[in-house]
Protein backbone atom coordinates (compact mmCIF):
# COMPACT_ATOMS: atom_id res chain seq x y z
CA UNK A 1 0.00 0.00 0.00
CA UNK A 2 1.65 2.94 -1.27
CA UNK A 3 1.78 6.29 1.42
CA UNK A 4 0.07 9.59 1.24
CA UNK A 5 2.05 12.02 -1.18
CA UNK A 6 3.88 14.44 0.55
CA UNK A 7 1.97 17.33 -1.65
CA UNK A 8 -1.21 15.81 -0.01
CA UNK A 9 -0.23 15.77 3.32
CA UNK A 10 0.62 18.99 3.38
CA UNK A 11 -2.67 19.86 1.80
CA UNK A 12 -4.41 18.11 4.38
CA UNK A 13 -2.34 19.80 7.10
CA UNK A 14 -3.29 22.84 6.02
CA UNK A 15 -7.04 22.40 5.88
CA UNK A 16 -6.96 20.88 9.67
CA UNK A 17 -5.21 23.74 10.57
CA UNK A 18 -7.82 26.39 9.08
CA UNK A 19 -10.50 23.91 10.27
CA UNK A 20 -9.03 24.63 14.01
CA UNK A 21 -8.70 28.58 13.39
CA UNK A 22 -12.37 28.12 12.29
CA UNK A 23 -13.59 26.45 15.77
CA UNK A 24 -11.92 28.57 17.84
CA UNK A 25 -13.09 31.77 15.97
CA UNK A 26 -16.38 30.26 16.42
CA UNK A 27 -16.18 29.44 20.05
CA UNK A 28 -14.76 32.65 21.21
CA UNK A 29 -17.74 34.65 19.02
CA UNK A 30 -19.99 32.70 20.95
CA UNK A 31 -18.27 32.85 23.99
CA UNK A 32 -18.62 37.13 23.17
CA UNK A 33 -22.28 36.67 22.63
CA UNK A 34 -23.29 34.70 26.05
CA UNK A 35 -21.20 37.69 27.70
CA UNK A 36 -23.73 40.18 26.19
CA UNK A 37 -26.83 39.36 28.27
CA UNK A 38 -26.28 38.81 31.81
CA UNK A 39 -29.89 36.19 32.16
CA UNK A 40 -27.97 34.02 29.17
CA UNK A 41 -29.17 32.84 26.38
CA UNK A 42 -30.91 30.19 24.73
CA UNK A 43 -29.31 28.27 21.78
CA UNK A 44 -31.49 29.66 19.45
CA UNK A 45 -30.91 33.20 20.93
CA UNK A 46 -26.85 32.27 20.24
CA UNK A 47 -27.36 31.08 16.70
CA UNK A 48 -29.37 34.57 15.67
CA UNK A 49 -26.95 36.66 17.66
CA UNK A 50 -23.35 34.75 15.73
CA UNK A 51 -25.32 33.83 12.15
CA UNK A 52 -24.23 30.26 13.00
CA UNK A 53 -26.29 27.15 12.17
CA UNK A 54 -27.95 25.75 15.80
CA UNK A 55 -26.22 22.61 15.22
CA UNK A 56 -23.07 23.54 15.19
CA UNK A 57 -23.64 26.60 18.33
CA UNK A 58 -25.12 23.37 20.09
CA UNK A 59 -21.80 21.14 19.28
CA UNK A 60 -19.20 24.03 20.41
CA UNK A 61 -21.49 24.49 23.59
CA UNK A 62 -21.39 21.18 24.60
CA UNK A 63 -17.45 21.36 24.06
CA UNK A 64 -16.64 24.63 25.76
CA UNK A 65 -18.88 23.06 29.01
CA UNK A 66 -16.56 20.37 29.28
CA UNK A 67 -13.44 22.97 29.72
CA UNK A 68 -16.42 25.08 31.65
CA UNK A 69 -16.18 27.94 29.71
CA UNK A 70 -20.12 27.45 29.59
CA UNK A 71 -22.92 26.19 31.53
CA UNK A 72 -26.02 25.49 30.94
CA UNK A 73 -28.75 26.41 33.90
CA UNK A 74 -30.86 23.83 34.43
CA UNK A 75 -34.27 25.78 35.63
CA UNK A 76 -34.01 27.64 32.50
CA UNK A 77 -31.63 26.17 29.70
CA UNK A 78 -30.14 29.26 29.04
CA UNK A 79 -26.58 29.00 28.51
CA UNK A 80 -24.06 31.40 30.42
CA UNK A 81 -20.50 31.99 30.81
CA UNK A 82 -18.51 29.60 33.37
CA UNK A 83 -16.65 30.39 36.21
CA UNK A 84 -13.40 28.89 33.84
CA UNK A 85 -14.04 32.86 32.16
CA UNK A 86 -14.34 34.29 34.97
CA UNK A 87 -11.25 32.60 37.04
CA UNK A 88 -9.10 33.70 33.71
CA UNK A 89 -10.45 37.14 34.17
CA UNK A 90 -8.99 37.63 37.79
CA UNK A 91 -5.95 36.13 36.42
CA UNK A 92 -6.00 39.10 33.61
CA UNK A 93 -7.07 41.90 36.33
CA UNK A 94 -4.82 40.65 38.62
CA UNK A 95 -1.23 41.14 36.20
CA UNK A 96 -2.67 44.85 35.32
CA UNK A 97 -2.99 45.57 38.84
CA UNK A 98 0.23 44.20 39.38
CA UNK A 99 1.97 46.09 36.90
CA UNK A 100 0.23 49.18 38.18
CA UNK A 101 1.42 49.00 41.69
CA UNK A 102 4.55 48.31 41.10
CA UNK A 103 5.68 51.05 38.35
CA UNK A 104 5.41 53.43 41.43
CA UNK A 105 7.66 50.92 43.67
CA UNK A 106 10.30 49.73 40.69
CA UNK A 107 10.88 53.94 39.55
CA UNK A 108 11.54 54.62 43.40
CA UNK A 109 13.81 51.78 43.53
CA UNK A 110 15.83 53.07 40.51
CA UNK A 111 15.84 56.21 41.93
CA UNK A 112 17.32 55.01 45.40
CA UNK A 113 19.72 52.48 43.29
CA UNK A 114 20.18 53.51 39.59
CA UNK A 115 20.16 49.94 38.57
CA UNK A 116 17.50 48.56 36.42
CA UNK A 117 14.77 47.21 37.77
CA UNK A 118 12.40 44.29 36.44
CA UNK A 119 9.18 42.67 37.25
CA UNK A 120 8.29 38.92 35.97
CA UNK A 121 5.66 36.69 36.70
CA UNK A 122 5.71 32.72 36.68
CA UNK A 123 5.17 30.67 33.01
CA UNK A 124 5.31 26.62 33.13
CA UNK A 125 8.68 26.17 34.19
CA UNK A 126 10.12 29.89 32.92
CA UNK A 127 9.66 33.59 34.36
CA UNK A 128 8.45 36.35 31.82
CA UNK A 129 9.10 39.68 32.13
CA UNK A 130 5.94 41.54 32.63
CA UNK A 131 7.42 45.38 33.10
CA UNK A 132 11.07 47.01 33.42
CA UNK A 133 12.92 50.51 34.56
CA UNK A 134 15.88 50.95 32.95
CA UNK A 135 18.91 53.63 33.06
CA UNK A 136 18.65 56.29 30.07
CA UNK A 137 22.79 56.11 29.77
CA UNK A 138 22.70 52.23 30.67
CA UNK A 139 24.68 49.88 28.09
CA UNK A 140 22.31 47.16 27.99
CA UNK A 141 19.35 49.10 26.09
CA UNK A 142 18.06 45.85 24.77
CA UNK A 143 14.45 45.83 25.86
CA UNK A 144 13.53 42.48 28.52
CA UNK A 145 9.97 42.95 28.85
CA UNK A 146 8.65 39.69 26.99
CA UNK A 147 11.70 37.62 27.92
CA UNK A 148 11.53 34.34 28.51
CA UNK A 149 13.99 32.44 31.37
CA UNK A 150 14.01 29.18 32.78
CA UNK A 151 13.52 29.32 36.78
CA UNK A 152 16.54 27.89 37.87
CA UNK A 153 19.08 30.03 35.71
CA UNK A 154 17.37 33.54 37.05
CA UNK A 155 16.84 35.15 40.45
CA UNK A 156 13.45 35.52 40.59
CA UNK A 157 12.43 32.01 39.44
CA UNK A 158 14.63 30.54 42.24
CA UNK A 159 12.19 32.60 44.05
CA UNK A 160 9.27 30.29 43.01
CA UNK A 161 11.09 27.12 43.04
CA UNK A 162 12.14 27.80 47.11
CA UNK A 163 8.39 27.19 47.22
CA UNK A 164 8.33 23.95 46.49
CA UNK A 165 8.77 20.34 48.24
CA UNK A 166 11.68 18.46 47.46
CA UNK A 167 9.67 16.02 45.10
CA UNK A 168 8.27 18.97 43.54
CA UNK A 169 11.71 20.38 42.94
CA UNK A 170 12.82 17.15 41.47
CA UNK A 171 10.19 16.82 38.76
CA UNK A 172 11.04 20.65 38.03
CA UNK A 173 14.73 18.75 37.24
CA UNK A 174 13.90 16.13 35.34
CA UNK A 175 11.80 18.48 33.55
CA UNK A 176 14.24 21.07 33.16
CA UNK A 177 16.95 18.16 32.36
CA UNK A 178 19.36 20.18 34.77
CA UNK A 179 21.79 16.81 35.43
CA UNK A 180 22.42 16.73 31.72
CA UNK A 181 22.87 20.44 31.25
CA UNK A 182 26.49 22.14 30.53
CA UNK A 183 25.54 25.83 31.87
CA UNK A 184 27.59 27.24 34.64
CA UNK A 185 26.19 27.22 37.67
CA UNK A 186 23.07 25.27 38.74
CA UNK A 187 24.03 22.64 36.68
CA UNK A 188 22.72 19.68 39.20
CA UNK A 189 19.74 18.95 41.15
CA UNK A 190 22.02 18.28 44.66
CA UNK A 191 23.48 22.51 43.76
CA UNK A 192 20.05 23.52 42.99
CA UNK A 193 18.13 22.00 46.44
CA UNK A 194 21.91 24.29 48.42
CA UNK A 195 20.54 27.14 46.87
CA UNK A 196 17.33 26.93 47.42
CA UNK A 197 17.95 26.49 51.66
CA UNK A 198 19.93 29.91 51.36
CA UNK A 199 17.18 31.56 49.71
CA UNK A 200 14.49 30.04 51.82
CA UNK A 201 16.99 31.54 54.69
CA UNK A 202 17.53 34.98 53.44
CA UNK A 203 13.95 35.62 51.74
CA UNK A 204 15.45 37.07 48.35
CA UNK A 205 17.79 35.64 45.71
CA UNK A 206 20.81 35.73 43.57
CA UNK A 207 21.75 35.30 40.10
CA UNK A 208 25.37 35.26 39.48
CA UNK A 209 26.23 35.17 35.36
CA UNK A 210 23.72 32.06 35.18
CA UNK A 211 21.36 33.45 32.87
CA UNK A 212 23.14 36.91 31.33
CA UNK A 213 26.96 36.93 31.17
CA UNK A 214 28.14 39.94 32.93
CA UNK A 215 24.94 40.07 35.20
CA UNK A 216 23.97 40.05 38.30
CA UNK A 217 20.76 39.69 39.64
CA UNK A 218 18.99 40.14 42.87
CA UNK A 219 15.08 39.88 43.44
CA UNK A 220 12.52 39.47 46.33
CA UNK A 221 8.96 37.88 46.00
CA UNK A 222 5.92 39.60 45.75
CA UNK A 223 3.16 37.76 47.52
CA UNK A 224 -0.75 38.32 47.75
CA UNK A 225 -2.74 36.41 50.00
CA UNK A 226 0.49 34.56 51.59
CA UNK A 227 0.77 33.35 47.79
CA UNK A 228 3.99 34.06 45.58
CA UNK A 229 2.61 35.70 42.67
CA UNK A 230 5.78 37.81 41.31
CA UNK A 231 9.21 39.10 41.78
CA UNK A 232 10.78 42.54 41.61
CA UNK A 233 14.38 42.33 40.84
CA UNK A 234 17.32 44.80 40.64
CA UNK A 235 20.55 44.22 38.24
CA UNK A 236 23.98 45.21 37.79
CA UNK A 237 26.77 44.75 35.49
CA UNK A 238 29.59 42.64 36.76
CA UNK A 239 32.44 43.10 38.36
CA UNK A 240 30.32 45.82 40.56
CA UNK A 241 28.21 44.11 43.68
CA UNK A 242 24.94 45.65 44.09
CA UNK A 243 24.83 46.54 48.00
CA UNK A 244 23.23 45.10 50.83
CA UNK A 245 21.75 48.52 51.16
CA UNK A 246 20.11 48.10 47.59
CA UNK A 247 18.63 44.46 48.35
CA UNK A 248 17.31 45.67 51.00
CA UNK A 249 15.33 48.28 49.28
CA UNK A 250 14.44 45.62 46.91
CA UNK A 251 12.88 43.59 49.98
CA UNK A 252 10.90 46.88 51.36
CA UNK A 253 9.68 47.34 47.85
CA UNK A 254 8.63 43.94 47.45
CA UNK A 255 6.78 44.11 50.86
CA UNK A 256 4.85 47.53 49.79
CA UNK A 257 3.89 46.23 46.62
CA UNK A 258 2.67 42.62 48.62
CA UNK A 259 0.76 44.30 51.29
CA UNK A 260 -1.09 46.84 48.51
CA UNK A 261 -2.15 43.68 46.57
CA UNK A 262 -3.77 42.34 49.88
Amino acid sequence: MTGVPAQRKTAMSETSRSNNVLVLNRATAILEALGSDPRGMRISEVARVTGMPMTTVHRILHSLALSELAVQNPSSNRWELGLKVFALGQRVHTRARLCELSYTEMQALFSGTQLRSLLSVPNGDSMLVLKEILPPDCPLTVNRVGESAPMHLVASGKLFLSTMSPGELRSYAERSRLTETGIEGVSAIDELLMRISRIREFGWSLDREEWKKGLLTAAAPIYQKGIMVAAIAIESMLPDEIPHMHIERLVQSAKRISAALG
